[in-house]
């Protein structure tokens, strides 16, 4: 009897640790469970310790937003920070408008998604209103200077290196580059049908000649 209670005893035991390791894993830890919820204000405060100017602004609905302009390389970038709901906290980039008669190229969509690929907080995505935008989002629990540093630097840095996609006003220079190549083959091609119907011609016209040299023969 008492090895059956050790045996069932030590079988509890195990049950319980493996339901506290699972605990672990599934419960979130104690630091981001009580992190602090970042409220407007609070934004505010965080972007200007980090050495920005925010603007304040209002949407239509009354929902507060900053804009900040970090520089890289002497140039000026327009981003827009907000924590509307209190659960999420967005750094977003809006880009040209794309012109409403023009198809959007085929690999200028090709492109951006690949970049999503590779960007860690950002994501480039197409607007309701048209406009291509570079969003960086976060669960607004336990945000800290460092996670908006390191989004808006990765921010700038693909918006620079992907200018000339989400650029209408490029997109016919990169169309003509991508097209002179193919229009440079197909007029060798014609050159080549053009040469070929020459030489059909001249066939036709030997053969024509033959028959009659031959008719000729035949009546000496």
């Amino acid at each position: 009897m008492r090895k059956i209670y050790q045996s069932i005893q030590t079988s509890i035991t195990g049950i319980a640790f493996c339901i506290f390791v699972v605990a672990l894993l599934i419960l979130p830890s104690s630091s981001f469970a009580e992190g602090k919820r970042l409220d407007i204000t609070g934004l505010k405060e965080m972007l200007v310790n980090l050495g920005y100017e925010p603007e304040e602004f209002k949407y239509s609905d009354g929902e507060i937003y900053y804009v900040i302009r970090p520089k890289v390389q002497g140039r000026s970038w327009i981003v827009t920070a907000r924590a509307p709901d209190g659960r999420n906290m967005y750094l977003q980039m809006k880009f040209s408008s794309l012109p409403d008669d023009k198809d959007i190229p085929q690999q200028v969509l090709v492109a951006l998604l690949k970049e999503n690929s590779q960007s860690t907080y950002s994501k480039f995505f197409l607007s309701n209103s048209k406009y291509f935008m570079l969003s960086g989002s976060m669960v607004n629990r336990g945000v800290t200077p460092a996670d908006i540093r390191k989004t808006i630097d990765e921010m700038t840095t693909v918006a620079a290196r992907t200018e000339k996609h989400w650029d209408a006003k490029k997109w016919t220079k990169m169309e003509a580059n991508k097209t002179a190549p193919e229009n440079e083959t197909v007029k060798k091609e014609d050159a080549k049908t053009e040469e070929a119907k020459k030489e059909d011609a001249k066939t036709e016209e030997a053969k024509k000649e033959d028959a009659k040299t031959e008719e000729v023969k035949k009546a000496q």
